[in-house]
């Protein structure tokens, strides 16, 4: 517990205020003089505030300045944490081609190629397919595969639709018949599971491997 004092040492409102520590020992002092012709009583108010002023100092010490230790250590924390993000945003595909297949385990070489051919599995199916039906390019985005099952439905339920605008990737904007958007809808479906379906087999093949010349050699292409 800090405990202070403030002594007049001038009849023109020189004050010394003293912060003395637990054994009465004094740790901090200032000189507090009237200005400006504030006289004795203003000294005496500055030297009330300044008393608490220190006290306060003391009772909640201000931050010390940074070491350069512990700036180096806060930049080297900083460094593994940008590493550990730029980790966890890799692809599949960026991990798998920093392998070195021949001086892993088999079994991790296969999680990372498994890991690699679902990643492609599913960009190809976002990528869209081309239409025979009608010519035309359409996205298989997460959100356009919910449209084109929505408008399905709206069709099915509704008979007298008989014409929809609907967005292509190569043409924008384009009037499809009834038969002519069921057809497209069946041909997206199809799209998606053929590619699922080949992706199940590269990965049953990555299972099947023995070798890592035989895991390298399973690609999507």
């Amino acid at each position: 517990m800090f405990t202070s004092t403030i002594e007049q040492v001038a009849e023109n409102g020189t004050y010394i205020v003293t912060i003395y520590d637990d054994n009465d020992q004094p740790v901090m002092h200032q000189t507090i003089d009237y200005l400006n012709g504030g006289g004795p009583i203003t000294a005496q108010a500055n030297a009330e505030q300044i008393e608490a002023d220190l006290l306060q100092q003391l009772h909640n010490p201000l931050p010390q300045p940074l070491t350069f230790e512990d700036r180096l250590h806060a930049l080297q924390v900083e460094l593994e944490r940008l590493l550990q993000l730029e980790e966890q945003l890799k692809t599949a595909d960026q991990r798998y081609e920093e392998l070195d297949p021949a001086n892993i385990p088999l079994d991790q070489l296969q999680i990372a190629k498994i890991a690699q051919l679902n990643e492609q599995c599913e960009r190809v199916i976002l990528s869209g397919f081309i239409s025979p039906t009608t010519g035309h390019r359409y996205s298989m985005a997460h959100d356009d595969q919910i449209n084109f099952l929505e408008q399905k439905d709206d069709l099915t339920s509704d008979p007298t639709i008989s014409e929809i605008i609907w967005k292509t990737e190569d043409a924008g904007h384009v009037a499809h018949t009834r038969d002519e958007f069921f057809a497209v809808v069946a041909e997206g479906k199809r799209h998606k599971y053929d590619t699922i379906t080949r992706c199940w087999k590269l990965k049953e093949q990555v299972k099947a491997a023995t070798t890592w010349q035989r895991v390298v050699a399973i690609t999507w292409a």
